[in-house]
């Protein structure tokens, strides 16, 4: 009786990613807090600060893509919505528009209800971005030969 032989091939990541995910939350925090101190947080004027969160995103989805962790782009806006709690209060807190009690409740509303479109935003740009990178890369990546020895096969 011969036996089979079953070899489970995947692709396998490229490094962590944990350092680079805490860089780009912290760069997000300094721009969410910049954002909510001056007030325009998505109006219509771009501000640079805008302009840095949207760009370091893209490039953190296209790092994730480069080291082929897709799936970190869902975990990556939690861990940038825990560096944003302290910014979001303090932008809110010293902006002369809102006061302390205003400012404070407008936090919490901001940390509550906000972040749970700005997380599926920065999660929507993650993988798009790290997808697409992905793509493009697929030609250029160096497929592994697996040969699969079956029953009554020879090597």
């Amino acid at each position: 009786m011969a036996n089979s032989v079953v070899f489970r091939v995947r692709e396998q990541t490229r490094g962590p990613a944990g350092g680079v995910i805490f860089l780009w939350a912290t760069i997000q925090a300094v721009c969410w807090g910049l954002m909510v101190r001056t007030g325009h947080v998505f109006s219509s004027h771009i501000t640079r600060a805008e302009q840095v969160w949207f760009w370091s995103t893209i490039a953190l989805g296209v790092i994730l893509g480069i080291r082929r962790r897709v799936g970190t782009s869902f975990t990556a806006p939690l861990v940038a919505a825990l560096f944003n709690v302290v910014p979001t209060y303090v932008g809110f807190l010293l902006s002369t528009k809102h006061g302390i009690i205003g400012g404070f409740l407008l936090a919490t509303g901001y940390v509550v209800l906000g972040w749970v479109g700005l997380g599926a935003l920065q999660a929507g740009l993650l993988v798009l971005s790290s997808l697409v990178t992905k793509l493009v890369l697929a030609p250029f990546r160096r497929t592994s030969e697996v040969t699969v020895i079956g029953p009554g096969e020879s090597f």
